[in-house]
């Protein structure tokens, strides 16, 4: 991990500010998971290649965190995490999202009702600034801006190239329970609300599924 973090530092400070312009990860346009334009990598961006960084570092079920690099997928962190009965705490369900992609654009998921959105459960980021040089950011620490900052920022402040997220311990086997639902959307939107308070507790996970516009289901 030290080493592709030290070419990514190295490549950056190859870098003519006067001449090379903006920096921008070298991602290709086709593997983006979303609906934004990425024409614009092809005007004159300074491309660095993170391509590297997609290791899962360490899983540490005392402390109940994951470190792991910025192109992480949820599906490796799942295959990891559930044999040892630890799940990342908002775990998206597209299994191609990845860690950077989820902190830069501020992923939710099913259960975020319960632990806020998928930056929410960030520990630490290892990030690169734009001068090579290369930080950890925490909450409390000198470079909490950079850590509060960083969430919704599209890559914009400096690379993630990795992080600490929390996990949360998870069973076997969960009880699903699938509830119709029938009639205008507001009523449908008014029982997706309905099933984030349950009258016994608040469920772990909340999903709706509608069908039409007078026909759908909650899952919790």
């Amino acid at each position: 991990h030290d080493e592709n973090v030290q070419k990514v530092v190295k490549r950056l400070k190859q870098r003519n500010p006067k001449k090379d312009g903006l920096v921008c990860t070298a991602r290709k346009p086709w593997i983006a998971v979303g609906m934004r334009n990425v024409d614009y990598k092809r005007a004159r961006r300074f491309e660095v290649d993170l391509s590297a960084l997609r290791n899962i570092l360490e899983i540490d079920a005392e402390r109940m965190v994951a470190r792991v690099e910025s192109l992480v997928s949820m599906a490796q962190i799942t295959k990891a995490t559930c044999p040892m009965n630890l799940s990342l705490a908002v775990a998206p369900e597209l299994d191609d999202l990845t860690v950077g992609g989820l902190i830069n654009g501020y992923g939710i998921s099913g259960s975020s009702h319960v632990y806020g959105l998928f930056s929410d459960t960030v520990v630490s980021m290892e990030v690169v600034l734009a001068d090579g040089q290369v930080v950890r950011a925490t909450m409390d620490n000198e470079h909490s801006d950079l850590f509060y900052g960083m969430p919704w920022s599209q890559g914009t402040i400096g690379l993630l190239v990795s992080a600490e997220i929390r996990l949360v311990r998870v069973k076997e086997y969960m009880r699903l329970t699938y509830t119709p639902v029938r009639g205008t959307l507001k009523e449908i939107a008014e029982a997706y609300a309905d099933s984030l308070f349950l009258p016994a507790k608040v469920p772990d996970f909340v999903e709706g599924m509608v069908y039409s516009s007078s026909e759908g289901v909650m899952m919790t």
